[in-house]
């Protein structure tokens, strides 16, 4: 009788083991992956866009074109004036859409890509004049800012500055860990600084101030982190 009772007991043990959970899952969850690191294509940077389909006097719709990001299932394209600072927007699964805007003003623009709740910015923002442009008298282009570590707690600034009537004048620099940042170059003809003391896992705001020899002046903005 006892060895009966062990069969069954065997027999039960096993049926659980085979209807149980536990087992892997067989529709696992596949992880969502944000999407790479892309370019921008057209309007080209700091030039004036001269290919756009007139609507008016005042308007014009220019396509925008950028590469494709890995993983990312759509897209958000974003203009903005920089004297008005309005900002122009429009969503594109593909990597090109257009925008109507007004003619002969200065835009910055950029492309954030998405795939579910995880995105990756464009990482150049490009600036262009929208075609209309009469005068001769173009404020410059926001400079284009990079930044390298030198690993032992500075860094060195660079900028490069360009305007359409080649006549920048002079750079001031500021930064700091707020939007508040102090001037640490003041109208100045130099397009670098060298050993800036920063610390590091800290965030900083850097501004780049161009101004041209008719008064006029532009805004390059980044935040950066370096980590140790």
């Amino acid at each position: 009788m006892k060895s009966v009772k062990a069969l069954y007991f065997v027999i039960a043990i096993s049926l659980l083991q085979s209807c149980g959970g536990g087992g892997s899952d067989p529709n696992p969850v596949e992880e969502v992956k944000a999407p790479e690191a892309f370019n921008l294509v057209f309007p080209e940077n700091n030039t004036i866009c001269t290919e756009g389909i007139d609507v008016s006097a005042e308007t014009v719709v220019i396509e925008f074109e950028w590469e494709r990001a890995t993983n990312a299932t759509s897209y958000i394209l974003k203009a903005i004036d920089s004297e008005s600072k309005k900002e122009y927007s429009a969503n594109s699964n593909n990597t090109t859409t257009s925008l109507t805007l007004p003619k002969g003003m200065q835009f910055s623009w950029s492309v954030e890509a998405f795939n579910m709740d995880k995105s990756k910015v464009s990482d150049d923002q490009w600036s262009f004049y929208s075609e209309g442009i009469t005068e001769e008298n173009h404020s410059p282009f926001p400079a284009s800012i990079t930044l390298s570590d030198n690993e032992n707690g500075t860094i060195n600034i660079n900028w490069t500055g360009s305007d359409l009537d080649n006549d920048i004048v002079s750079y001031s620099v500021y930064l700091g860990k707020d939007t508040t940042s102090a001037a640490i170059l003041e109208n100045s003809i130099a397009t670098s600084i060298a050993d800036v003391h920063i610390e590091y896992n800290t965030t900083y705001y850097l501004q780049v101030i161009s101004k041209d020899s008719k008064g006029n002046s532009s805004t390059a903005e980044k935040q950066f982190n370096f980590r140790n």
